[in-house]
Parts: C-alpha cells; structure tokens; sequence
C-alpha cells in the first residue's frame, strides 16, 4: 500500500508531462498543415495568375484575328465593289462595241 501512495504524487506530473508532449505535437502538426496549406495556397495562386496570362494572350491574339478578319473583309468588299463596276463597265463597252458595228455595217452597205 505504501508503494501505490509513493507513485501516486508523481501521476499528476506525468500526465501534465504527456499532455504538453502532446500539445507541442499536436502544435507541430498545425504547423505542418498551415505550411502546407500556404503552398497549396501557392501553387494555385501561381497557377491562376499563369492561367490569366494565357487567358490575356488568347483575347489579345482573337482581338488582333477579328481585326485582320474584318480588314479582309473590308478588302474583299472593295474588291467585289471595283469587279462590278468593270464589268457593268465591260457590258457598256461591249454594247457600245456593237452598236459600232451596226452603225458601220449600215454604212458599208450604204455605199
């Protein structure tokens, strides 16, 4: 009986002992996740800022294809506008060609 009463002071100490042990664990463990965390927190904020980036790059070169588009556009429209006006200009030129010929082929058996 004397021996459960002489380790009985100690318990008390022991169990405080065990339980800083096991806060400071349980201490570096948080550290562990917190750092952890922050590198994820990282990781994704480099990988969102890269992401932005191509986004950025992607707009600028579909604004610089709409622009080049357009400016084809443009272009052809010129170029189908001028088209027409030498072909009404050919079909003139062909009719005033054949009227020549009427007028000259009049003249040819007039005489």
């Amino acid at each position: 009986s004397s021996g459960i009463n002489a380790e009985w002071p100690l318990r008390p100490g022991v169990e405080a002992a065990t339980k800083q042990a096991k806060a400071e664990g349980d201490k570096r463990e948080a550290e562990l996740k917190i750092a952890e965390l922050k590198e994820d927190i990282n990781v994704r904020t480099h990988e969102a800022q890269r992401e932005t980036r191509k986004r950025d790059k992607l707009d600028r070169e579909l604004k610089a294809a709409k622009q080049d588009l357009d400016s084809k556009n443009t272009d052809a429209k010129s170029r189908q506008s001028m088209l027409n006006k030498l072909q009404e200009e050919c079909t003139r030129l062909e009719n005033s060609l054949k009227e020549q010929k009427v007028i000259l082929s009049k003249n040819k058996s007039m005489q």
